[in-house]
């Protein structure tokens, strides 16, 4: 993060923040530029999910609910014990927020 102390502007990967109005900005270039997507919050996703949930939806016929499931299944059936407990869940609410966000910033690639 960086911080423009004459704009009062935090500056993110994928968003900014004018300290003024108290709002977040997203711009559909820093996600189009960026591997990973963070919009705040401590939960970062990668492109690639992104990409392997929108193949499923198409081809599989998956919903959020059960792309989240089998994610968080697999992480648990890979890891041992004591890194699962680390490890958090994905939350299938904001997962959706995410790839929403995503796909609306990619509208322009089809």
């Amino acid at each position: 993060m960086s911080y423009c102390k004459t704009c009062k502007i935090s500056y993110y990967s994928c968003r900014y923040e004018k300290e003024a109005v108290k709002l977040k900005y997203v711009t559909a270039t820093s996600i189009k530029n960026s591997k990973y997507i963070c919009l705040g919050g401590k939960i970062v996703f990668h492109q690639i999910l992104f990409e392997t949930f929108t193949s499923q939806l198409i081809l599989a016929h998956s919903s959020f609910e059960g792309f989240c499931a089998a994610y968080n299944r697999t992480i648990a059936m890979t890891k041992l014990p004591e890194q699962v407990q680390q490890q958090p869940k994905m939350d299938q609410k904001l997962f959706q927020n995410r790839w929403f966000t995503y796909e609306l910033a990619n509208v322009n690639n089809i």
